[in-house]
């Protein structure tokens, strides 16, 4: 047996960062459809083996992220990592199995259990409140 040569969590930001030019949003590697955006820096990313329509998880993790910024107030590395525990409950809230429920902010403020750390981003300067 050959040791892996390419980790699988790293193939899809190893192959956009190295791209000439700008990554096309959706590629193919192995028979795994890599379907992506970009908010802010941060990369959110689908991936699947079936065949899906790209429009629709492409709407998907548009709203995935409106609603994290909803959630943390403002959508970056640090909202993110302070709120992980808040982040997974609303991906647990708006994906089943692989297929999306819901994406509306105010069909998702009644599920998670963990409050959010309030980002707010002021210049330079980032202040931390517990929304109520």
């Amino acid at each position: 047996m050959k040791p892996p040569t390419r980790s699988t969590p790293s193939l899809p930001l190893s192959t956009v960062k190295f791209w000439h030019g700008d990554a096309p949003p959706i590629f193919n590697l192995d028979g795994v459809s890599y379907i992506f955006i970009k908010k802010n820096g941060l990369y959110f990313v689908a991936t699947t083996g079936q065949n899906v329509s790209p429009c629709s998880v492409v709407e998907m993790l548009t709203k995935m992220a409106k609603v994290f910024k909803d959630f943390c107030g403002v959508l970056n590395e640090e909202s993110i990592r302070k709120n992980f525990v808040l982040v997974y409950e609303l991906l647990d809230e708006m994906v089943d199995f692989g297929h999306p429920q819901t994406t509306n902010t105010e069909h998702l403020k009644c599920a998670p259990h963990s409050r959010p750390l309030w980002m707010t981003h002021l210049k330079k300067h980032t202040t931390m409140q517990v929304r109520c």
